[in-house]
């Protein structure tokens, strides 16, 4: 059983990742169909929600979502999530929490890839419907 103090934390890499991930499709709309509507941003547009509704595994491995790599400057690590979450500064305080650290980062990847693809769907309905 979790504790509130997990519970909480976890709430928060959920809430961090729907954020990171609504932020990232809003990127990719800007290349898909955020300009101005033509018969190409269209077919984009109904190509992404037909693929989504068909669960085209190709379409999930087509986008980069937001990643815990720390690859590039300012993307967050695991460190950083955990010290969002739960407070804690220094590295050997985080790896004593190692099997709460997973599961930090599991709920945040979990609500990346959620949170994209639902405004993904969400705004290529939007858009189909006021062009």
């Amino acid at each position: 059983m979790k504790t509130t103090t997990e519970e909480q934390a976890l709430e928060t890499a959920r809430k961090l990742g729907e954020r990171a991930g609504a932020n990232a499709a809003e990127w990719e709309i800007q290349h898909l169909w955020g300009g101005r509507a033509t018969r190409e941003e269209k077919e984009t547009a109904q190509s992404v929600l037909q693929r989504l509704e068909d669960g085209d595994p190709i379409l999930y491995d087509s986008f980069s979502l937001p990643n815990l790599s720390g690859e590039w400057a300012g993307d967050p690590t695991p460190h950083d999530l955990f010290q969002k979450c739960k407070g804690y500064e220094y590295f050997p305080e985080i790896m004593e929490h190692q099997e709460m650290l997973d599961e930090l980062c599991t709920e945040w990847e979990t609500a990346v890839s959620d949170s994209f693809f639902s405004t993904l769907e969400k705004s290529a309905r939007d858009f189909l419907a006021n062009s």
